[in-house]
């Protein structure tokens, strides 16, 4: 069940730069898994721009040079959002 509020304390927590990191330090799944993640929370406006804030974008744009096919899929996904 989808609840608004949940995105929003999940960045008031801390999350989305955390999330930001692991796609340079983590293992492929956990990089996908970030990937993935911060595509989610940023279907919420604020959190869109906490994504940005916290420097996703350039290294979404990197996987999408660079990552396994799996990785590339979860970016493009992520910048869609």
């Amino acid at each position: 069940c989808y609840n608004e509020a949940n995105p929003i304390a999940i960045s008031q927590e801390g999350a989305i730069p955390l999330l930001v990191n692991l796609i340079d330090t983590g293992t492929e799944i956990a990089r996908e898994e970030a990937v993935r993640t911060l595509g989610n929370l940023a279907f919420n406006l604020e959190n869109k721009h906490a994504v940005t804030e916290a420097g996703a974008l350039p290294k979404l744009v990197e996987i999408l040079c660079h990552g396994g096919p799996a990785l590339r899929l979860e970016a493009i996904i992520a910048l869609g959002k």
